[in-house]
């Protein structure tokens, strides 16, 4: 492909297109399908959705800069952010040799994606980037989904940063300070143009909304890198957006590897397939398809399921293992809450996330059961059984559950997923989400119960 007359930008960049074949093939390679509701068919269609656009002037073209590595290599316009000696300071040297590599590789441009497991320590590496920019730049650092992994990120900062250098900005909270912390949503109160970095854990949500007015408003922001264990996959379709803000993926080492090495726990992945029509008789079971009716009739008014839900969770406990139960309503919640001992339910509002958790990692309860708060970044440590007692087919929401678990301090990992067969679109997510677990490489086992006798061995 004939290389074309470009012109790179923080934001968007430029690009002259003489003719039309080179055009098609660019148009191509910065385009994407997604299913788009049609109000006047009432249904879903697939529709191509292109991120280069066309100019005024004849032939101008731009698009995301992060797309620019598809046509050139990005420009080293960062290299004057950086300090000749960061590998000298505090942290890195604090780092494991895939840690420094995956710094080293991020440096060399001035954005990119790592891709990293969960426990592979994308927290360090992201504090090391920080340490590594020159001290008269303002950088941002976007923590998107909850408080708790906020003031998780500010406390892990306040270890090896100044005090007077941390601000934070979500909530009702606000500091000042060189290096922000700040939720997406809480973003638009900054004054976005004073930072020359961004940086964006949990990177799979920069196409959202919050997060993209930060990457389209921050003009001045020649540093922008996201960290993920799981960068795509999102329901949506706009993972595009997320290297067209981004940059494309810089990996450094394999769930497999980590594991061998000893930084991540083995992991375990377990299938109980059941058919709760036939087991307790409990519901009425009509096969509906939408998500309110799937989650009343197959998730909390299932007898069947909560009731493998509870025996799982007791066999569990009794080997003394640290459980966490993934619902997606309040009510389910707080219904397994009363079925099980010794177990605590958290959700958004709850007023003492932290505490339950340190409970949890203290020993002082055995099981924590949550919505989707627990997804994404909240560490903990001895945390080594997960149900996933919830609807859904999302790969990036999937694996992030599972990086939960995948601290080696608590040991081998058992992640238990339910697949009820009486209902096509819940056995249809199931397969899905055991295709995800496996191409990572995760040991898997299937467990069948037929009848009561099988509900009582469990």
């Amino acid at each position: 492909m004939k290389t074309p007359d470009l012109i790179y930008g923080n934001v968007w960049s430029k690009v002259k297109i003489d003719s039309q074949s080179l055009s098609k093939k660019i148009n191509y390679a910065m385009s994407y399908e997604k299913m788009v509701y049609n109000p006047f068919k009432k249904r879903k269609e697939r529709k191509t959705i292109s991120l280069l656009r066309k100019t005024k002037k004849e032939n101008l073209y731009y698009f995301p800069s992060g797309l620019f590595y598809l046509l050139a290599e990005y420009p080293d316009v960062h290299k004057e952010l950086i300090e000749n000696n960061f590998t000298e300071g505090k942290i890195f040297p604090l780092l494991r040799d895939y840690q420094k590599d995956a710094v080293l590789k991020l440096l060399q441009r001035p954005r990119g994606i790592l891709d990293l497991s969960t426990g592979g320590g994308k927290s360090l590496i992201m504090m090391a980037i920080v340490e590594s920019i020159k001290e008269d730049n303002y950088i941002l650092i976007v923590v998107p989904k909850s408080t708790v992994l906020l003031e998780q990120t500010i406390k892990n900062f306040r270890e090896f940063f100044d005090e007077d250098e941390i601000g934070w900005n979500f909530g009702e909270g606000n500091k000042e300070g060189r290096i922000m912390i700040t939720s997406p949503g809480c973003a638009d109160k900054l004054s976005l143009n004073g930072y020359s970095v961004i940086l964006i854990d949990e990177a799979q949500v920069t196409p959202s909304k919050g997060c993209r007015k930060i990457f389209t408003h921050a003009k001045n922001a020649i540093i922008r890198y996201g960290f993920s264990g799981s960068p795509f996959g999102r329901s949506d379709g706009n993972d595009l957006w997320t290297v067209g803000l981004l940059g494309d993926v810089v990996k450094v080492i394999s769930y497999e590897e980590l594991k061998d090495e000893g930084y991540l726990a083995e992991c375990e992945y377990v299938q109980i397939f059941f058919d709760s029509s036939d087991l307790l008789d409990n519901f009425y079971t009509n096969n509906p398809t939408d998500w309110v009716a799937l989650t009343d009739h197959f998730f909390e008014n299932n007898k069947t399921r909560n009731e493998i839900i509870k025996r799982v969770v007791n066999k569990a406990v009794d080997k003394d293992r640290k459980i966490l139960v993934i619902v997606d309503r309040i009510k389910h919640g707080k219904m397994l809450e009363s079925m099980i001992d010794n177990s605590k339910f958290i959700e958004h509002k709850s007023k003492n996330k932290n505490g339950v958790i340190k409970d949890l990692n203290d020993g002082n309860i055995n099981v924590l059961i949550s919505t989707s708060l627990i997804d994404t970044g909240i560490d903990i440590p001895t945390l080594n059984t997960l149900v996933l007692g919830s609807i859904g087919k999302s790969r990036i929401q999937t694996l992030q559950r599972i990086g939960r678990t995948l601290r080696p301090e608590g040991g081998k990992v058992y992640v238990i997923d339910l697949v009820d067969s009486s209902n096509s679109v819940l056995f249809k997510h199931a397969m899905q989400r055991q295709s995800y677990v496996t191409d990572l490489g995760f040991d898997y086992v299937t467990v069948y119960i037929r009848n009561i006798k099988d509900l009582e061995r469990l």
